[in-house]
């Protein structure tokens, strides 16, 4: 299985590849663990790139966690299985807070995000809140449209008694 999970910040896309991946015995890459380690230039964009190509190829079957939506195609063209978390917004932002002020306040760590990378309450943040809070509107219609010419498998979960569903037909051995 070659799987990608995407959806909005906050759907628990993360948290599910996780266990998946400790479930199924399949490598798992956080995008945001390479991402957020980078300082956001066109080279850390190309070398982004090279990394998540390098991990595709080393692996027979992996899970991929993140959207990063101009670089969907690159990793649709090697898998055949994506789940999408496409999660009541309310649900995402509520999540999001809670997370943020768990890391903030509190000092947990995601594992999921580059050692380096920390939350703060500013402006940055500010706007990383209007992005989820727009995701549906901004950012779905960019997965569609990558989504259109996927051959493969798409789940597309709105709710987590849907996602259990689709998790379970995925533990399922094939015939």
């Amino acid at each position: 299985m070659k799987l990608i999970v995407i959806g909005c910040p906050g759907a628990g896309k993360s948290t599910l590849a996780r266990t998946l991946s400790n479930e199924l015995g399949l490598p798992l890459l956080h995008l945001d663990r390479i991402w957020h380690a980078t300082d956001y230039s066109s080279q850390a964009r190309q070398a982004f790139s090279q990394q998540v190509e390098t991990f595709m190829a080393e692996h027979e079957a992996w899970i991929i966690d993140g959207n990063y939506a101009n670089r969907l195609p690159q990793r649709l063209r090697h898998a055949d299985t994506v789940l999408w978390l496409a999660y009541p917004r309310r649900l995402c932002l509520y999540r999001v807070l809670v997370r943020t002020f768990k890391t903030v306040l509190f000092g947990a760590k995601r594992p999921d995000m580059a050692e380096q990378f920390r939350d703060r309450l500013d402006k940055e943040y500010l706007a990383f809140l209007q992005f989820v809070w727009q995701f549906s509107k901004t950012t779905y219609p960019k997965l569609e449209q990558a989504l259109a010419d996927f051959s493969g498998q798409v789940y597309r979960c709105r709710n987590s008694k849907q996602t259990h569903q689709v998790v379970q037909l995925i533990k399922q051995p094939p015939a």
